[in-house]
């Protein structure tokens, strides 16, 4: 009888043994895992970092890009603006693509005679304004 105590008891403990060994297995497994884990957040963290800093860059760039052509464009439109002044309509404060624009007092613009009549017809002009109004 007491050789089948020790014989189960050297069965427990040989389980027990197999159970402990496993659960290092385990908790060895999990670390690496988790190991892995945090370095691909640390790379992924950087990534975000390098990726918002080159962001940052383009923005920075871009911004100081139109700045400058800004700068560029009212040295030269206000060079130009300044040189120009119609002697009815007064000192031009725009020049557009299309048309100036001039700063003049309402009462000179009551004063000026207007075109009455229609302007003629022409194709050309008519598909080019309904061009642009789409």
């Amino acid at each position: 009888r007491m050789e089948l105590e020790l014989l189960a008891m050297k069965e427990q403990l040989k389980r027990k043994e197999e159970e402990r060994i496993r659960l290092e297995k385990e908790q060895l497994k999990k670390r690496e895992v988790e190991r892995q884990r945090e370095e691909a957040f640390t790379k992924w963290q950087e990534k975000v970092a390098r990726e918002q800093q080159q962001e940052e860059e383009t923005v920075n760039h871009a911004q100081t890009a139109e700045e400058e052509q800004t700068n560029y464009l009212h040295k030269d439109s206000d060079s130009s603006i300044q040189e120009q002044h119609h002697p009815i309509l007064g000192p031009q404060i725009a020049h557009l693509p299309y048309k100036r624009i001039h700063l003049t007092a309402a009462s000179k613009l009551a004063s000026l005679p207007v075109y009455e009549k229609q302007r003629a017809y022409r194709h050309d002009r008519a598909k080019e304004m309904a061009k642009d109004k789409k």
